[in-house]
């Protein structure tokens, strides 16, 4: 009888050893091949002689992110180190420069040097435009990084930054302090002159020739040259994000909606945003990039089909 006992007790052991082991190599089986949910994206300028030209990059829910990289419309997945790019909660994108923020408030970039990257502490927000990388620390300073040269300075007289919104291409921006008020930063043409005297902001966007604004309230203002009518945004309500590109101004709503403002045969052309909710904009001045709620990836201007299709590359990479 008690080695009959025993003989069950084996039995019953073996198959629990099994059930378990077939249901961890379930989960993990299904780990891999569902979709992480992808919570942010990125957008760089096409530049021919870029490391990373003309690419898409996404932030996905465990940390880690996924760039793809465009060579004369070839398009492929670049590579970033894991151990270094993980725990990732922010990231941005110039034409030859990725920057991510970490978990810890520490930052990483890739494809620019930077001697003296590892000594920032404490921040809060990234930012990059063409030839330069952005972070705000904790207490509202900006550090300014060049790419090229790999120098990272403070931003003068600047303590009380919240947002920071540069240019595509130049050393301009707009600086959205934490009581709502705006500062110009690099406006040599005087074309953001109007902006100092915005208050009440909550988030900003700067293109080639004209910036956006939303304020506290879900309203909208706007300066710069009005070519194509792209600063007509005085009646939009309920806005939650903005972006602009060289002749266009566009609102995400809180219900995830879009609204447009500008050059009217691009407006046109944009089938891809028709019959989607979306949860987060982005710009590199010349097209405007959107996130859907269901992860898919849309542009303002008619891409190659692989570019539009990147959510459903990077994510059967992961």
């Amino acid at each position: 009888m008690l080695k009959k006992m025993r003989f069950n007790l084996g039995v019953i052991l073996a198959v629990i050893t099994f059930l378990a082991a077939s249901v961890a190599s379930l989960a993990a089986d299904t780990k891999e091949k569902n979709i992480t949910g992808v919570i942010q994206i990125a957008c760089a300028e096409e530049e021919p002689k870029s490391v990373m030209n003309g690419a898409f990059a996404c932030l996905f829910q465990d940390g880690t992110v996924r760039y793809f990289q465009a060579d004369y419309y070839s398009h492929k997945l670049g590579s970033l180190d894991k151990k270094k790019w993980s725990h990732i909660k922010m990231i941005d994108m110039g034409t030859s420069v990725i920057i991510g923020l970490k978990d810890d408030g520490t930052i990483v970039v890739e494809g620019a040097a930077f001697k003296t990257i590892n000594t920032l502490k404490d921040i809060v927000s990234v930012k990059a435009n063409s030839s330069y990388i952005f972070a705000i620390k904790k207490d509202g300073t900006i550090y300014e990084g060049d790419t090229y040269t790999g120098k990272i300075v403070k931003l003068k007289n600047i303590v009380h930054a919240s947002y920071y919104a540069p240019e595509p291409y130049f050393e301009r921006g707009i600086v959205v302090n934490k009581d709502g008020s705006v500062l110009v930063v690099g406006d040599s043409d005087k074309q953001l002159e109007a902006a100092k005297k915005w208050i009440g902001i909550k988030q900003a966007a700067v293109g080639p020739i004209h910036a956006a604004a939303v304020k506290n309230d879900g309203t909208v203002v706007a300066t710069g040259l009005n070519t194509d009518n792209q600063c007509d945004v005085s009646g939009w309500a309920d806005i939650a994000q903005i972006a602009v590109s060289y002749n266009m101004t566009m609102g995400l709503k809180k219900d995830g909606t879009v609204v447009v403002a500008g050059k009217t045969s691009e407006i046109k052309n944009m089938k891809g945003f028709e019959g989607k909710k979306f949860v987060q904009l982005d710009s590199n001045g010349s097209i405007i990039t959107a996130l859907t709620d269901t992860g898919e990836v849309v542009t303002t201007w008619e891409l190659p089909a692989a570019w539009n299709k990147y959510y459903a590359l990077v994510s059967s990479e992961k």
